[in-house]
């Protein structure tokens, strides 16, 4: 049987996205970030829990390299 389905206050946990947006617990653990195009996303696990969410990231600000390579 599928798990019912939460929300997570955005705002909130935006604020401190190194908290379990469901019971608190700083106990959560990340994987890598995968990148298709210009998505970028990483599957977040409450160790405490249990619950799962993904983390969706989106260009921010874009700056000139000035450092030589």
């Amino acid at each position: 049987m599928p798990k019912d389905k939460k929300e997570i206050d955005l705002e909130k946990y935006l604020k401190n996205p190194d908290l379990c947006p469901f019971c608190g617990s700083e106990d959560i653990t990340a994987g890598h970030v995968d990148c298709i195009d210009i998505k970028a996303w990483r599957n977040v696990r409450c160790i405490s829990c249990k619950e799962e969410w993904v983390e969706e990231f989106t260009i921010t600000n874009v700056k000139v390299n000035t450092e030589d390579l």
